[in-house]
């Protein structure tokens, strides 16, 4: 069996949606007879290329010979193929599967005459309003019918909008049980886990605004920051910031000795930060972001907030540092309810979806 999956341009910096792509590929490769995968990556020319800044940075990017193979983070098996190509130029081989993996990606898959050269699949990982208008976005949705949806309420949002779902598949994502483990009442007193990102939707300035709220009540709290992008300006002093760090050291440092994951999304597509501290034994408090409700629920494994409510996020922190049986009921409740979302469990469950 012949796959493709097609990405946007290779990121040197890791991404959740590609992450999930490249473990996809690999258990592919490993797991399944005579299988071969493809990971192609498609070159898009930004709209704008015409000004001379944007002609500049897509030149530099198309000749770079660090954007010619996976990515250091990626961990991408030596049996999965890479291929990076411009759209016009893509190779048109035979596969017997090809799946589109964002808004954009999908326009091309959409744009090929017809599944002489596979059947087509679009893995909707997030509602990507931010990258194209709201109508261009939900016509990718149309495009295609075999539609597989991360979480739950991605396709119930298509659905509301009256998108043909008859073909669609949940293919919930999964964790790697085996890495991300940890121990829930050996943990750093006191002590707090957030991911920073500068995206909109993600609610950093809302994460940092509560963590100096805490930082101020509570002056021996422990604050472990990470991010791929610089940190935030004055940030309290018990802050310790890890700038893309290294998967070990997210693992035992960040998510192993904190008590708590803060994730302050408006929206996630699923969150694999969230449910990674959950399976190292975090507490997690999360905003009610759409993707936290595939694998946590209010009061039983997690404490979830409306999005934006700075208040309620203060507060949820403080009911689980002010009471260790409480975090620890939580954390236990969710690092039992991940370990049964392994990555294997959702690597085969998307393989058994491509033959639907």
């Amino acid at each position: 069996m012949k796959i493709q999956f097609i990405l946007p341009d290779v990121s040197r910096l890791p991404i959740g949606g590609y992450k999930i792509v490249y473990e996809y590929s690999n258990w592919i490769s490993l797991n399944i007879q005579n299988a071969k995968v493809e990971v192609l990556h498609l070159m898009f020319r930004p709209d704008d290329w015409l000004l001379s800044k944007s002609s500049a940075l897509y030149a530099a990017r198309k000749f770079n010979r660090k954007y010619w193979s996976f990515p250091d983070w990626a961990k991408v098996d030596s049996r999965v193929t890479f291929s990076r190509r411009s759209p016009e130029t893509a190779c048109n081989d035979r596969f017997d599967v090809r799946i589109a993996t964002s808004w954009r990606t999908a326009e091309y898959l959409a744009a090929q005459p017809d599944e002489t050269y596979g059947r087509r699949y679009y893995f909707i990982q997030h509602f990507e309003d931010w990258g194209c208008d709201r109508t261009r976005l939900l016509n990718t949705w149309r495009s295609i019918d075999r539609k597989l949806f991360v979480a739950k309420w991605l396709e119930k949002t298509a659905i509301d909008l009256g998108i043909d779902c008859s073909q669609s598949v949940h293919v919930p994502n999964g964790i790697d049980t085996t890495r991300y483990c940890g121990e829930v009442e050996r943990k750093t007193r006191k002590s707090i886990a957030f991911m920073y990102s500068r995206s909109p939707f993600k609610g950093g300035d809302i994460g940092i605004s509560v963590l100096r709220t805490l930082a101020i009540m509570i002056p021996d709290l422990k604050i472990n920051i990470f991010g791929t992008q610089e940190p935030p300006e004055a940030l309290p002093p018990s802050v310790q910031y890890y700038r893309d760090p290294e998967q070990t050291i997210l693992i035992e440092h960040i998510y192993g000795k904190s008590e708590i994951f803060l994730c302050t999304s408006t929206t996630e597509g699923w969150g694999l930060p969230g449910a990674e501290a959950m399976a190292c034994g975090c507490a997690l408090v999360s905003t009610d972001n759409g993707g936290v409700n595939d694998y946590a629920t209010h009061g039983v494994d997690a404490l979830i907030v409306p999005p934006g409510d700075k208040d309620s996020l203060t507060k949820a922190i403080l009911s689980l540092l002010n009471d260790d049986h409480f975090r620890i009921r939580i954390a236990s409740n969710g690092q039992a309810g991940i370990q049964g979302m392994t990555a294997e469990i959702a690597a085969s469950r998307f393989f058994e979806a491509l033959h639907k």
